[in-house]
């Protein structure tokens, strides 16, 4: 595909399934010289503009690389050419693991930061802010195929579906790209060690960081769970879902743990 547009500039992006801590990590980096396109400033313009959001085209299972390309050139080629030179162009795409290909090929020079969570705090977390749920309205990610089958799943089992979905992809990322242009940490290491993690992306990014965003001590929400409730989560994550889970460092855990730290 011949690209009209391309950004020659630093940019940034970051990644990681929704729930993770990606409006987090957003708020942590933007600084003077780095400037995050907030999804409420994208939301706005696209309403202006008439088209969908990007999140909407993996949502409605419309995605290709051509559309993809075709949405950048379109909404943000405003937005990254005012920046002055030297400026890092910075955007949070959630569930964005897959997508690393596509956005080289309009930002050669793009950085990607992904930040993981346990996957049972991350589902936990979509249903707690009702994701799924009968009254969201948002336009959210649904499968291709039987929609019907679909629509009758609870809630906790769409959004664990959600989940597993990403899970490849970060696995693919962590093994495949090259340490110059990718880092990883999970949230958890994050409340841990906010000072340390600050210094690692000041030392993948080459520059300064400001300091002061609260940084909330997190709680493993997802012990409340029952064992069915948790036999669920691992039957639609599967094998190999559990496996990246316990790559990533979260220990599968029996039911008699449940309830212990809730």
């Amino acid at each position: 595909m011949s690209l009209s547009f391309r950004w020659d500039e630093p940019s940034l992006f970051v990644i990681g399934t929704g729930r993770c801590g990606t409006t987090l990590l957003t708020d942590l980096i933007q600084g003077e010289r780095i400037h995050c396109l907030k999804e409420r400033e994208v939301k706005s313009r696209l309403r202006r503009l008439g088209r969908q959001h990007i999140f909407n085209l993996l949502y409605t299972g419309a995605f290709s690389e051509a559309r993809f390309l075709r949405f950048f050139r379109a909404t943000r080629k405003a937005e990254v050419r005012k920046l002055p030179a030297g400026h890092v162009y910075a955007e949070k795409i959630p569930h964005g693991q897959w997508a690393l290909e596509p956005i080289r090929r309009v930002f050669p020079k793009a950085r990607f930061i992904e930040i993981s969570r346990d996957g049972r705090d991350t589902v936990q977390s979509m249903v707690s802010v009702g994701w799924y749920a009968p009254d969201d309205e948002l336009p959210r990610w649904t499968p291709r195929g039987d929609l019907g089958a679909w629509s009758a799943l609870p809630q906790f089992e769409k959004c664990c579906v959600r989940l597993a979905r990403t899970i490849p992809f970060t696995l693919q990322n962590l093994l495949t790209e090259p340490g110059s242009g990718y880092l990883h940490f999970s949230y958890e290491s994050l409340m841990a060690d906010p000072e340390g993690i600050l210094r690692r992306m000041e030392a993948f990014l080459g520059m300064p960081l400001a300091r002061g965003v609260e940084i909330r001590p997190s709680r493993e929400a997802w012990r409340a769970w029952t064992p069915a409730q948790l036999a669920t989560y691992e039957r639609i994550l599967g094998p190999h879902g559990l496996a990246v889970q316990e790559l990533l460092g979260y220990r599968r855990a029996t039911p008699a743990e449940l309830h212990a730290r809730a």
